[in-house]
């Protein structure tokens, strides 16, 4: 078998606790859950979602959401 089809057969392995932007997502209600998916997908910096996040009383790592936004989470 050649590098190529190894390589395309390679998943990434992911340690450590599913992503909290996703856990949040999820036990969000509706109209928060929308706002901060509109959040994550805009322009909005990442530092200014997370202090939200932080101030609406949810705790998630300042590394979470550029984390999530990237697709490097360990999604639900």
């Amino acid at each position: 078998m050649s590098l190529r089809d190894e390589l395309s057969k390679a998943q990434p392995v992911r340690r450590g606790p599913k992503c909290s932007i996703c856990r949040l997502l999820i036990d969000l209600p509706e109209d928060d859950r929308d706002a901060l998916e509109e959040a994550l997908d805009s322009y909005m910096p990442s530092t200014v979602i997370h202090r939200a996040i932080a101030a609406d009383g949810h705790r998630v790592g300042r590394g979470s959401v550029g984390r999530h936004r990237r697709g490097d989470c360990k999604s639900l």
